[in-house]
């Protein structure tokens, strides 16, 4: 069962964050962290979605074309929130108003945020740091979904998809290619 109040999580960069929850709207950084979202809300990771920014690939353009079609037109209700690896614009993550904040520390994008953290602390949005790709091939992923399952208390389902990424990972190192004996001619 959700709960409701207060949390904290211990975001990528070990900082402590209280969120209330239940979490019912949010923002990223850029499109391609709802790929770690969607695993844990499904489709209610579009219908949460108010803000993101825009990466260099054109996502929010590149995710609207792929997913309309299956989720509706999401986009209806999303800011955009930055241009590529640029500051973010406070005018427009305030008056889209998530209940989170969440930025990928990849690039730019975490300097920029920490930069008007306190008007989005002053404004009741709090800021989450996630790391991906992250330092860790083999966890960094894995991490990031744990940490999101917390923050939208989904912890069974991101703990059922973070243990799938452990298993192909262990697959993969079952069979020793490093040694270079059991590959291919």
């Amino acid at each position: 069962a959700e709960k409701t109040g207060t949390i904290e999580v211990i975001d990528a960069k070990g900082r402590k964050v209280a969120l209330k929850t239940p979490i019912s709207t949010y923002g990223i950084s850029t499109m391609d962290v709802i790929d770690f979202i969607i695993p844990i809300l499904g489709e209610d990771a579009f219908s949460m979605l108010v803000a993101s920014g825009q990466d260099g690939g054109g996502g929010l353009q590149g995710y609207a074309k792929l997913y309309t079609p299956i989720v509706g037109s999401y986009t209806k209700h999303l800011g955009q929130i930055s241009d590529h690896n640029a500051p973010f614009d406070l005018e427009m993550i305030l008056s889209m108003d998530p209940d989170v904040l969440i930025v990928n520390s990849a690039m730019g994008a975490h300097r920029y945020a920490l930069e008007i953290e306190p008007q989005l602390t002053a404004a009741g949005i709090p800021l989450v740091l996630i790391d991906v790709p992250g330092k860790s091939i083999d966890s960094s992923v894995q991490d990031t979904l744990r940490l999101l399952g917390e923050i939208f208390q989904k912890e069974d389902k991101s703990e059922e998809v973070a243990s799938f990424i452990d298993r192909q990972y262990g697959l993969i190192a079952s069979k020793r290619l490093s040694d270079k004996e059991n590959k291919p001619n």
